[in-house]
């Protein structure tokens, strides 16, 4: 309850918007499928000295190449199909991986 409180107050004082989300499945197998999602979005990234929502080095990268959306996606385990059935979409391969929307320019 307290960090929705300041998730609340963060976005009104910043601008920024802050979810997260928690999902958790028991599959026919007895095992358990679980799926957190974090979403931050922010009309502007200032580099000032206070970063509240996610790292300093991130909010650099963001500037520095024009990026318009970033996603991590971070996957443990396999997926087995012949026992679970498809795997919920959208879904990633096992291991990291990082997709990000750079805006171009002429040259690019």
């Amino acid at each position: 309850m307290w960090l929705l409180f300041l998730c609340l107050a963060f976005h009104e004082i910043l601008g920024d918007s802050y979810t997260e989300e928690l999902r958790v499945r028991r599959l026919a197998s007895g095992n358990l499928l679980t799926e957190f999602r974090l979403n931050i979005t922010s009309d502007d990234i200032e580099l000032g000295p206070r970063h509240i929502l996610f790292p300093r080095i991130i909010a650099e990268i963001i500037s520095t190449h024009s990026v318009a959306e970033l996603s991590f996606h971070l996957t443990q385990g396999r997926w087995y199909s012949s026992r679970w059935g498809l795997p919920p979409q959208p879904s990633g391969s096992t291991g990291a991986m990082v997709h990000a929307w750079i805006y171009g320019n002429e040259t690019t």
